[in-house]
């Protein structure tokens, strides 16, 4: 396992861009944000830019900062609407679907038979809230979520071995996490891809705000502290109220590493906004910050018979 560390250390060395890319310091700044780095609420781009960030490529031009996209949806029921908007993965699909290709995370490494696998994240990379995201974050879905029996008592079969027992994950630095399965697995790329909060479960994340989470959790938050905030959210247990804040678009204030987070609202409002993440690993042609469009609003539609 130590050669897979070397590989991954040695491409970041040369600047492969599949996997790694290059840090900027020059990047552009979105006006709109300008005011608030000047007026010193915001930190300057490259503060908050991954090392190593998300480099775009420009399909027809570059787009100009600014802009709202108006959208309908269909209410809690249309959750799904969000998650094709922001696809928050830490891998995801090649627009044309040939391939996978690094997203949150920077890259990847496998051993020779497929039973461990490497994801690497981007360090520097920060939650919308300006928090690190770490391997902490990764570890928290897996020892405090998975692996919890109150929270997902069944697991999700994707980590789970053929004799039905869990994969094992290891954080091996803040920025390194090792996923070991007992036989070959060849579909982790592609399940990763997958894994970005959609169909309003927690069964489709790999990777939570553990900063923000453990305050919904009896492992970390004071009983009494808990108690309350179940009871003022109008929810029985403290795994209903988790399963609500573990998911961006039904919390409206959880941190987010999408190119576009909640304002505060959820699908359930009548209006659900999201707008422009100014910490989003994201950057196009390693000068132009991402994303140029500054927020989307969804606006409720019911259908009626006619």
């Amino acid at each position: 396992m130590k050669s897979l560390i070397k590989i991954i250390s040695v491409l970041a060395a040369f600047g492969i861009s599949y996997l790694v890319g290059t840090a900027s310091l020059t990047a552009g700044e979105a006006p709109q944000l300008a005011s608030q780095v000047k007026a010193g609420t915001l930190p300057p781009l490259n503060e908050r830019l991954p090392e190593i960030p998300l480099m775009l490529p420009v399909e027809d031009e570059i787009g100009q900062y600014g802009g709202t996209l108006r959208r309908a949806f269909l209410g809690p029921g249309d959750h799904n609407n969000y998650t094709r908007a922001v696809y928050d993965a830490l891998v995801r699909y090649a627009p044309d679907g040939s391939q996978i290709v690094p997203h949150i995370a920077a890259g990847w490494e496998s051993n020779y038979n497929f039973t461990e696998w490497i994801i690497r994240l981007r360090a520097g990379a920060k939650w919308s809230d300006g928090q690190p995201f770490t391997a902490d974050d990764i570890l928290f879905w897996y020892e405090d979520m998975l692996m919890n029996k109150e929270l997902m008592p069944g697991g999700v079969n994707w980590m789970k071995n053929e004799d039905g027992s869990m994969a094992k994950v290891q954080k091996m630095s803040d920025y390194l996490v090792k996923w070991t399965f007992k036989q070959p697995n060849t579909a982790f790329l592609l399940n990763m891809a997958n894994l970005d909060g959609a169909d309003k479960s927690i069964s489709n994340l790999v990777f939570v705000p553990a900063h923000y989470l453990k305050q919904f959790h009896p492992k970390y938050a004071p009983k009494s502290s808990l108690d309350r905030k179940v009871k003022d959210a109008g929810f029985d247990t403290w795994t209903q109220l988790f399963a609500v804040e573990a998911l961006p678009h039904l919390s409206g204030n959880r941190p987010g590493m999408a190119a576009w987070v909640p304002d505060g609202t959820t699908v359930s409002d009548k209006v659900f906004t999201i707008k422009r993440n100014p910490y989003f690993v994201g950057s196009i042609l390693r000068e132009i910050s991402c994303p140029t469009l500054m927020q989307s609003v969804s606006l409720f539609m019911q259908t009626r018979k006619l």
